[in-house]
């Protein structure tokens, strides 16, 4: 099936989830995981590989139903890693990414433009309405700071130039317990 006839199988499961019309044996998360009990994610996930590797699916539309399965896909990020063996459709859609409505998507892009090492995509992540899409680009801003071996936002150690204390005891001047 293609990626459009995966998305609508999987919203028409979602309604009932969310509705609570899905039999009980069938219901496993009760929290925010409640995506993880869909049975079909390995049909989503060829899906979506078929979409962004032959790039049929690289229309407006076909852009929003890969970001809306990204954001579903939060808790297993089985998207997101076939998203990054792609490097040349993230970056094409990565404008994208940053103005959808569902953060889940636009964390895990951060987290993906990291990845890939695309610092300038990943800053105006730094700057979104969403915390949490804040502190997930930050971070993955610090990992290519760390991996490109330069870290000019690192903090300066505790106490910096306190004498060290010896292997024998405190420093001068402190009482031994």
């Amino acid at each position: 099936m293609s990626l459009n006839e995966e998305v609508t199988r999987f919203r028409l499961w979602a309604d009932k989830r969310l509705a609570g019309k899905l039999p009980s044996e069938e219901v496993f998360h009760f929290d925010s995981e409640w995506e993880s009990d869909y049975p079909f994610w390995p049909d989503l996930y060829r899906a979506v590989e078929t979409a962004v590797s032959s790039k049929d699916e690289v229309t407006t539309e076909g852009i929003e139903l890969l970001l809306y399965v990204l954001a579903r896909d939060n808790e297993d990020e089985v998207v997101l890693d076939i998203l990054e063996r792609y490097p040349s459709f993230v970056v094409e859609i990565a404008s994208r990414a940053r103005v959808f409505p569902d953060q889940d998507a636009r964390w895990q892009f951060a987290v993906l433009l990291g990845r890939l090492d695309e610092a300038d995509l990943l800053s105006p992540f730094l700057g979104d309405d969403d915390e949490y899409v804040r502190r997930r680009a930050g971070f993955a801003l610090e990992e290519i700071r760390a991996r490109k071996g330069s870290r000019p936002n690192k903090r300066p150690e505790r106490n910096a130039g306190a004498a060290s204390p010896s292997p024998s005891g405190p420093p001068p001047g402190v009482a031994h317990p």
